[in-house]
């Protein structure tokens, strides 16, 4: 790991998740649940619109709207992840369910 030097990190360190980044910038805490699942949803979403559907791992259980990707793209986040590379996409996804998995049912409304 890299070490920080005069309040800057050098340059071997691991720079962050550009997904993750732009996902916490809209994340709600007093909804992670839904958060959680929206954010899941952009993730897929975008990772599809990029002709990568197989890369998406049939365990997160993404299907795409039945209306079509307009319908779809209405409800999608604030945040954009298009700039995000697809590796950073399917570390984000992976993060985000696992993190589903550890929400407790009774929070998950």
């Amino acid at each position: 790991m890299g070490s920080i030097r005069q309040g800057r990190i050098s340059q071997h360190e691991h720079s962050p998740n550009d997904a993750l980044v732009a996902i916490h910038s809209n994340w709600d805490d007093h909804d992670t649940w839904g958060s959680c699942l929206e954010a899941h949803f952009q993730v897929c979403y975008t990772l599809s619109r990029r002709g990568r559907r197989e890369d998406i791992p049939s365990e997160w259980e993404y299907r795409e709207s039945p209306f079509g990707p307009e319908s779809a793209e209405e409800s999608i986040l604030g945040c954009d992840l298009d700039p995000c590379s697809t590796r950073d996409l399917l570390k984000a996804g992976e993060v985000l369910a696992r993190l589903a998995r550890l929400i407790p049912e009774e929070d998950r409304y």
